[in-house]
C-alpha cells in the first residue's frame, strides 16, 4: 500500500529553521533513493515493493539471532536497499557525506568520537558524537558513507544527542523531486486537538529486535467493518518476536497473513471489478478499470493502535496505474 499519510515518530511538519541543538533541536533533510530519478510510475512501484519484501526478509534473518551471536554472520545473501538518505558532515573542517537513515538496522565495528554537523542553510555542529568503522552490519550500504542510526539503539544518534524526540515527515516515493524532512529535539514538539498518540513498546528481549519501535497494533477496520482478526496476531511476544513495527525503511505495510487475507476479502467484497496480473510491479491484488471511469469509492481503512486510531483515505492503500487499479 503506497503510505503517503503523516507517518511518523511524531507527527509535525514546520519548516522552523532551527538556531541551536539545545534551545530549538535542528532540521536535516532526508532525500529518496528514488529522488532525481528518471523511473517510470510502475518501476518505481516496482522497486518500492522490491526493497520492502528485502526488508522483510532480513528482519525475518535478524530474528533468528540472539545477542550472544551477533557476528558477520548477520551479513547474508539478503540484499536491502536503502530508502532515505541524510547529508552530514564529520570532523573540524567539516567534510560532507550522504549515508543512510533509518530506524531499524544495526552496525558494529570501531569506535571513535568527532564533531558532526547536520544540516545546509543553517547548520548545527555538536562535539563528541561516537561513531565507528563499520566490521560487521545487518546490511551493506549500497554505496553511501556508513549509517546515521535512528533506533533505541544506546549509539544512535538519537540516543547520543539526547533530544527526547524525532519526528519526520515522508513525501510520496511517487515524488522524486522534494525531500522530507527530519527534525530533532524541541523542533519535533507538537500540539493540537487533531494530534494523536500512541505509545511505543519495548521488545522485552532480544537485540538486535530490542532497537526497533514497537507499537500495540489492536485492530483493523475497512469502514465500519472491524475485521475479524485475533488479537494475537500482533502481540510481541515473550522470546522477541512478533509484534508490529514502524520503520522509516520499509515503504509499504507489511501484515501478517492472517490480517493480510482479512483485510484482502474485505475489499474483495466491496471491489467487483475484474481482477488484472500485477505481479510485474509486485503486487498480489489488482483489478482493471475501464479506460476513462472512475475507480469505485471506498471506505477509510483504519489501524487501531493503543489510545489512537490511525485512519487512512483510500489513496494511502490503493493505487491507479495506468489501466490497473492495484491493492497493496
Amino acid at each position: 500500500m503506497n503510505i503517503r499519510y503523516l507517518i511518523t515518530l511524531l507527527l509535525f511538519a514546520c519548516p522552523i529553521a532551527c538556531l541551536s541543538l539545545e534551545n530549538n533541536g535542528f532540521r536535516a533533510e532526508l532525500s529518496h533513493v528514488d529522488s532525481k530519478s528518471n523511473f517510470t510510475q510502475t518501476e518505481l512501484l516496482y522497486r518500492a515493493a522490491t526493497r520492502t519484501k528485502h526488508r522483510l526478509s532480513r528482519i525475518k534473518h535478524m530474528q533468528l539471532f540472539s545477542s550472544t551471536n551477533i557476528s558477520s554472520n548477520m551479513h547474508s545473501e539478503v540484499p536491502t536497499l536503502a530508502e532515505y538518505y541524510m547529508d552530514l558532515a564529520i570532523g573540524t573542517p567539516p567534510l560532507r557525506y550522504s549515508a543512510i537513515a533509518d530506524t531499524g538496522r544495526w552496525t558494529s565495528g570501531t569506535l571513535d568520537k568527532e564533531t558532526f554537523t547536520f544540516g545546509i542553510t543553517k547548520s548545527v555542529s555538536v562535539p563528541n558524537i561516537t561513531f565507528g568503522c563499520s566490521t560487521s552490519s545487518s546490511d551493506d550500504f549500497n554505496g553511501s558513507a556508513g549509517l546515521v542510526g535512528l533506533s533505541r539503539g544506546e549509539l544512535s544518534l538519537t540516543s547520543q544527542l539526547n533530544t527526547g524526540m524525532f519526528s519526520y515527515c515522508l513525501t510520496s516515493f511517487f515524488d522524486t523531486n522534494s525531500t522530507s524532512p527530519l527534525l530533532l529535539g524541541p523542533l519535533a514538539k507538537f500540539s493540537g486537538n487533531t494530534v494523536k498518540s500512541t505509545p511505543f513498546v519495548k521488545n522485552p528481549s532480544r537485540v538486535p529486535m530490542n532497537t526497533y519501535y514497537y507499537l500495540s497494533l489492536q485492530g483493523i477496520s475497512l469502514g465500519t467493518n472491524n475485521l475479524a482478526i485475533q488479537p494475537t496476531a500482533f502481540a510481541l511476544q515473550s522470546d522477541g518476536t512478533g509484534g508490529f513495527i514502524i520503520d522509516s525503511g520499509t515503504t509499504f505495510t507489511l501484515l501478517v497473513k492472517e490480517a493480510y487475507l482479512a483485510v484482502k476479502n474485505a475489499i474483495q467484497s466491496i471491489v467487483k471489478l475484474p481482477l488484472a496480473d500485477g505481479s510485474n510491479v509486485g503486487f498480489d491484488l489488482c483489478y482493471f478499470v475501464r479506460s476513462g471511469s472512475s475507480p469505485p469509492g471506498m471506505p477509510n481503512l483504519i489501524f487501531h493502535f493503543d489510545s489512537a486510531d490511525m485512519v487512512l483515505p483510500v489513496d494511502n492503500y490503493m493505487l491507479v496505474n495506468f489501466v490497473m487499479y492495484m491493492y497493496y
